[in-house]
């Protein structure tokens, strides 16, 4: 294993979780967690129970908070199962020392890492760098040097910035899917803990012992093996593989392997045997991972049967990886002949990226090319009431493997005389209606109209929230945090009570657009650490869009529900006040209300009742507050049933504290 000596890695999840001994928190616990989808939850679920990650406060993960190196450290010895000596009190670091209130929880972990050759700091002499930042670059080399694995100069397209030193790990990192790609990504900005999450449990994944997970032929010629970790095509070898105990012939059958190397296909000439067919499972004795692991079924792995259709005899792969100098072809094994196939094929979901003009249609099995490209299969649906043909110069292009047509418009298009693109076009429910199409076996799938989805890659860039460290003109407000992102970009935001959408591809200020909200040119509507953001109680959502600042095209979008912790809340009113019997005679009841300066732009507001305030919203919006009598210092009030409620607002009207006035806090009227 080779060591990293540069900043090298990624910094991680806090602190360790101590197991409750009444509830074991989940996903679920955390509310910025709460909109992730199954498998993503399932994922974080799986590195919370371990102990391995914890939130950073009770209700608060911080999905999107920067992490140190510190952090780092301790996850990873967890994650590599490294001896961990926890009563160690010195470091070979000078930086690191057990006292430090923010980073001394790390010292054996940082240790145990230099222990095992994995980091010598920081490239500087006996510093560590505990609080330094870790970059996505950075964290890529990290995972792909802690798998043992060494970088060719090949490497896949990588999209966005990324040093040259670091291309290669990415590449690699890439392809295993340890990280994930995304639009405009600047490899070279710091990572966040939905990184190290995500990248860590799919770096576990490879460490862990290699399984089968399932097996499957949904081709005549074809049976695929999934794996939990991926396989070099180098190592495979066949003869390891027994179908029904009898090992495959690796002159006899070749394979193709899937870019993450975790889906083996293993192709035969013919169709597959009767016997292969009757009762099938698979073994596997001595294949191992890009880590070593050893896989041998405890018992064999049933394979399942999909919608096997008639299909003519393949040549073998150019470039398949096996061993074997010469290619035979199999046995046809028996003359299997197929069950007809009597089943319809399925519209699986229809996508579109961006502002691309193109829009991808998946289905569940292989298609028949004349009717896939067969522009009059599709028809564009606005609505309910009527279907519309595709416009003219549009295409349809077949996959390879039969089973996505990608249909692409023209850049612009005229429909009942209004101008269209892609993306605003299939706005709101609009769809495609697909009808003709047949798979190689002739059944015709039925009409169905399907909602076009957009992928949303989410932000170009670190965004979190956290509590403002200066009070003065703060309080009930969020700080944002926006990490590097690439030039030309920026970020507007809404506060709503629920998460706002967007239609990325199009203007923010687009006719689309601007119905939900975003067609606002404001300044304050600019995400900007400079400006704070008021939080109401029940306005709490804060949705923010990634868009170019030449074109105002949305990139992407994601909504954080800001915690109770993210939030500077007012302690109280900012003046105390007295309350004494009026001197008036001749009017009863009266009490002198006095208190000392308010901040400069700030209003006291009273009511001659106990009645609650909503803290961050405008008191012209509240329904009880926005006739509230002003309160200066010296007012005489009636207060008959010495009830008394003050709001405090900023120069804007929004409402900062409130507090009530019962009759114990009232005087006693001495001629009484």
């Amino acid at each position: 294993m080779k060591k990293i000596v540069y900043s090298a890695a990624a910094a991680l999840l806090l602190t360790l979780s101590v197991p409750s001994l009444t509830h074991a928190k989940t996903s679920a616990d955390f509310t910025d967690l709460k909109d992730l989808d199954a498998a993503t939850k399932a994922k974080f679920d799986a590195l919370i129970s371990a102990g391995i990650f914890d939130g950073l406060g009770d209700s608060r993960f911080g999905l999107n908070d920067a992490m140190t190196r510190a952090q780092f450290a301790k996850v990873a010895a967890l994650i590599l199962n490294l001896k961990v000596d926890t009563s160690l009190k010195n470091s070979s670091f000078k930086d690191v020392k057990p006292d430090d209130f923010a980073n001394g929880y790390a010292l054996p972990y940082i240790e145990a890492l230099k222990q095992a050759g994995i980091t010598n700091g920081d490239g500087k002499a006996d510093t560590f760098n505990p609080d330094g930042p870790v970059t996505k670059e950075q964290l890529a080399a990290f995972l792909v040097r802690v798998l043992g694995l060494d970088v060719k100069n090949e490497h896949l397209s990588i999209k966005g910035t990324v040093s040259e030193w670091a291309a290669g790990y990415v590449g690699l990192a890439m392809q295993l899917e340890l990280l994930k790609q995304q639009a405009n990504m600047n490899w070279t900005g710091t990572a966040n803990r939905n990184d190290l999450v995500l990248s860590s449990y799919e770096t576990k994944t490879q460490l862990d012992p290699l399984q089968l997970l399932s097996a499957s032929v949904t081709e005549q010629h074809e049976l695929t093996l999934t794996f939990s970790a991926s396989l070099q095509p180098s190592q495979v070898d066949l003869s390891k593989i027994l179908i029904n105990g009898k090992p495959l012939d690796k002159i006899k059958a070749q394979f193709r392997l899937s870019t993450n190397g975790k889906v083996l296909t293993i192709i035969f000439d013919g169709p597959l045997s009767q016997d292969l067919l009757n009762r099938p499972a698979v073994s596997i004795v001595g294949l191992q991972s890009i880590t070593g692991k050893t896989l041998k079924t405890d018992k064999p792995v049933a394979i399942e049967k999909g919608n096997l259709l008639p299909a003519p005899p393949v040549a073998p792969p150019s470039n398949t990886g096996s061993t074997g100098s010469t290619y035979t072809p199999p046995s046809s094994g028996g003359g299997y002949t197929p069950p007809s196939d009597t089943t319809a094929p399925q519209l699986l979901s229809i996508k579109r990226k961006g502002s691309e003009s193109t829009v991808l249609l998946s289905f569940s099995e292989a298609l028949s090319g004349t009717s896939a490209i067969n522009l009059s299969s599709y028809k564009l649906v606005k609505d309910a009431a009527s279907s519309i043909n595709l416009p003219e110069a549009s295409t349809a292009v077949l996959s390879g493997d039969k089973k996505q047509v990608t249909l692409t418009f023209p850049q612009t298009f005229s429909i009942d005389n209004r101008l269209y693109s892609v993306p605003s076009f299939f706005t709101g429910d609009a769809g495609i209606q697909v009808g003709g199409v047949t798979d190689l076996a002739g059944n015709v799938i039925s009409p169905i109209v399907r909602k076009v989805e957009v992928e949303n890659p989410g932000l170009n860039s670190t965004v979190s929230f956290v509590k403002p460290n200066v009070e003065e003109g703060n309080w009930n407000k969020t700080q944002p945090k926006i990490g590097e992102h690439p030039e030309g970009t920026a970020f507007k935001y809404q506060v709503a009570a629920e998460p706002v959408s967007a239609i990325i591809g199009l203007a923010y200020n687009s006719d689309e657009n601007g119905t939900l909200g975003w067609n606002s040119g404001e300044e304050r509507d600019i995400l900007s650490e400079a400006n704070p953001i008021s939080i109401a109680n029940s306005r709490n959502v804060i949705t923010v869009i990634s868009y170019n600042t030449a074109t105002k095209e949305v990139i992407g979008y994601q909504s954080f529900k800001i915690s109770e912790d993210q939030v500077l809340r007012a302690k109280g009113l900012s003046s105390g006040i007295t309350i004494e019997l009026s001197d008036n005679q001749q009017l009863p009841g009266m009490y002198k209300v006095s208190f000392d300066s308010l901040p400069e732009g700030h209003v006291y507001y009273y009511l001659n009742t106990m009645k609650s305030a909503e803290i961050g919203k405008k008191k012209s919006e509240s329904f009880e507050w926005a006739n509230a009598w002003a309160l200066t210092s010296g007012t005489e009030i009636q207060a008959t049933e010495k009830k008394l409620t003050v709001i405090e607002t900023d120069k804007d009207g929004v409402i900062l504290a409130y507090e009530y006035f019962d009759p114990a806090k009232f005087p006693e009227d001495p001629a009484k």
